[in-house]
């Protein structure tokens, strides 16, 4: 619109001087308090009503007359937050009013949210506390707005829980709420072996976990896998440290691997087996995993330590101790076991503190014990095996072989040689005798069938290390051998 002024010359640039003033004290502008967020939240509710309220109380003074006009002379209004809400940013609350009445209003908004910052209570707690005083899925904090009775609370990335009520008691009786939170909740720590945390956390620690739980104390394990991580109070929790160490103590885990070919061997002798010894020795408690070829044993440090000396002592020889393997010839090895082992049990009685295993694939005989007593039981069960009388056959003969042996002096000659009983069928040769007469007959016989002969000889693991260390420095043993003798090695 437009205002047209009409009049003498000074009477007009009077009037304009005038209006221009007026204009100019009551044009709206804008100023700004900054306000915690907390605050924000209390003014905010119920749909504005309690911002609403302190506009009108502002204007009400501004305009002196106690009464607010349909327009307020003063309007409030937050600025819009680009962030989530929270307190480590305050808020910003922006004044509208006249340029006239702009600072008395600010000044009257900066008074009162001074006077409601009074009613914020700080709390200042650990930073692991802060989830604990929050509860899972907000409950503890939701009891402690039941409890303050519609009291605003919010935690700070600052490690602060901050509280705002209107009454001073409010206020206080939720601090208190809280630091017995924080009391019940003290965190304590007891060091752990990796090894023992299955142990605690499974059935064998279940009475420690109730005995903790009883005493009011929750427990789990660091993240590292390293502590024993206990809350409750500061008592409970040192009473729950003694009930937890005085348990991993006695439940101390270590463990060793082993050969699978090993594995029946640990378990061998039912209740004298090697595992039952050191179990009823040293109080341990012994767990064979199979599909892991190791085994684990429980009990207090010191003596697990021995038991595994022990057990890796049996397996492997040493402190007077040793192992000595051989493979026995499949054809032999029923007279080596006897009827139901009995063979077996009467070179264990014979030699003292031995054990003899062998193993379902392979032929492989172990003998464990003392030197003297093992050396002495090999050499008889060498003996034995050597006067085993045993049947072998060479079978698929062809029709062309079966003739050419049949028409020959070979066989003959062979049985003569080697002392062992053959005889020839149609399609196969049968062989008997005692069980290396066998096996050279055996030899013998395929190498006038295939032009090649081949044999063994069974060597001892210290006996077998050192032909591999002579023939690695020196290749040429096995050269010269070849060369002599046209046999490859």
């Amino acid at each position: 619109c437009t205002l047209r002024i009409i009049g003498l010359s000074p009477n007009v640039e009077e009037a304009m001087a005038e209006i221009n003033f007026k204009l100019h004290a009551n044009e709206q502008v804008q100023d700004h308090v900054m306000v915690d967020s907390l605050l924000r939240e209390e003014l905010l509710s119920n749909s504005g009503a309690a911002i609403k309220g302190f506009q009108n109380s502002v204007s009400q003074v501004i305009s002196g007359d106690g009464e607010v006009s349909v327009a307020p002379s003063v309007l409030l209004q937050f600025e819009k937050n680009e962030s989530p809400r929270n307190s480590a940013s305050k808020s910003k609350l922006v004044i509208k009013a006249s340029r006239t009445n702009i600072e008395r209003a600010k000044s009257l908004v900066t008074k009162k949210i001074a006077h409601l910052e009074t009613m914020i209570l700080v709390v200042n707690i650990d930073a692991e506390m802060i989830p604990i005083v929050i509860g899972k899925g907000g409950s503890t904090m939701r009891e402690l707005r039941q409890e303050g009775q519609g009291a605003l609370i919010e935690t700070t990335p600052e490690n602060t829980i901050k509280i705002y009520s209107t009454d001073e008691g409010t206020r206080n009786t939720i601090e208190c709420k809280i630091y017995e939170i924080i009391a019940r909740n003290q965190v304590g720590y007891v060091e752990i072996d990796k090894n023992t945390i299955g142990i605690l956390l499974g059935e064998p620690g279940k009475e420690v976990r109730e005995t903790c739980k009883e005493l009011g104390c929750d427990i789990n394990v660091s993240k590292d896998d390293t502590k024993v991580v206990i809350r409750g109070t500061v008592e409970k929790i040192e009473e729950s440290s003694e009930v937890i160490k005085e348990f991993l103590a006695k439940n101390h885990v270590d463990g060793m691997s082993f050969d699978p070919e090993d594995e029946p061997v640990l378990r061998m002798g039912g209740k004298d087996s090697i595992l039952s010894t050191v179990a009823k020795e040293y109080g341990v408690i012994n767990n064979l995993r199979r599909e892991r070829n190791t085994l684990q044993i429980r009990g207090e440090a010191d003596k697990v330590k021995a038991a595994i000396k022990d057990v890796q002592t049996f397996l492997n020889g040493g402190e007077g101790n040793i192992v000595v393997k051989f493979k026995v010839p499949g054809e032999a090895l029923g007279g080596v076991i006897g009827k139901g082992g009995s063979n077996i049990a009467k070179l264990e009685t014979e030699f003292d503190g031995v054990r003899i295993h062998i193993a379902r694939e392979g032929h492989v005989v172990s003998i464990r014990g003392p030197e003297e007593n093992v050396k002495k039981c090999r050499s008889k069960m060498l003996t034995d095996i050597a006067t085993t009388r045993v049947i072998d056959s060479i079978d698929g003969l062809s029709d062309e072989k079966f003739n050419e042996l049949s028409n020959s002096d070979f066989m003959r000659r062979t049985s003569r040689f080697t002392n062992a009983s053959i005889t020839l069928s149609e399609n196969s040769i049968r062989i008997r005798g005692i069980s290396g007469d066998v096996r050279d007959a055996k030899a013998s016989i395929n190498e006038h069938l295939t032009g090649t002969y081949r044999a063994f000889i069974d060597l001892e693991g210290s006996q077998t290390e050192r032909v591999k260390n002579a023939s690695e420095r020196d290749s040429s043993h096995f050269d010269r051998i070849k060369a002599t003798a046209g046999a490859v090695i």
